[in-house]
């Protein structure tokens, strides 16, 4: 279980990395301004490819095993961008149907290698933030609470996504961790 949190750590630094690249708009009066965070998933210091075997993976000698990873998807939720004071501005993401709904965005490394998921994928936010200077991004790793709990036969795209939910009584936890960047 903990080389794919560390899975998504990696998701989660690298995309703060290129977003404060990414981001900035040189007008600092306009009203608002788009934004599009890309992300890149990685095993490690490897980049994901579905299907692949990922070999030492594991914290301690004694932990390391090897990994074939067939399925690698991740809701986000609650962006905002940050300014050199810390504070934060919440980016409005896109509704496009599919990959973004309210304050969450699905974000797909996989491509069907093994039959899991789907052949799409997905590795971009993309939004409208109040116009500035930011210097990072924050989100959380998983749902908001009211979203987390609706029933996946008729939730909207994409928390209906097959796969990405589970039976609360089968003793699963939630896992969710805000990440700045």
């Amino acid at each position: 279980m903990r080389a794919f949190k560390q899975s998504a750590y990696s998701v989660c630094l690298l995309s703060a990395a290129l977003v404060m690249n990414g981001c900035s708009d040189d007008d600092d009066t306009a009203a608002t301004q788009d934004v599009e965070l890309r992300f890149a998933a990685k095993v490690g210091d490897i980049s994901f490819a579905c299907g692949d075997v990922y070999t030492g993976i594991g914290v301690g000698e004694a932990d390391r095993a090897n990994y074939q990873v067939n399925d690698f998807r991740v809701l986000i939720s609650e962006v905002a961008m940050t300014h050199a004071d810390g504070s934060q501005v919440p980016v409005t993401l896109e509704q496009d149907g599919v990959w973004q709904y309210n304050t969450t965005a699905l974000l797909d490394f996989e491509d069907g290698c093994s039959g899991n998921g789907t052949t799409e994928t997905r590795s971009v936010v993309t939004g409208t933030v109040d116009g500035g200077d930011y210097t990072g991004v924050c989100f959380t790793i998983g749902v908001p609470f009211e979203e987390n709990h609706m029933d996946t036969a008729t939730a909207p795209s994409p928390l209906n996504a097959s796969g990405m939910f589970w039976n609360w009584q089968g003793g699963a936890q939630v896992y969710s961790r805000r990440r700045r960047g």
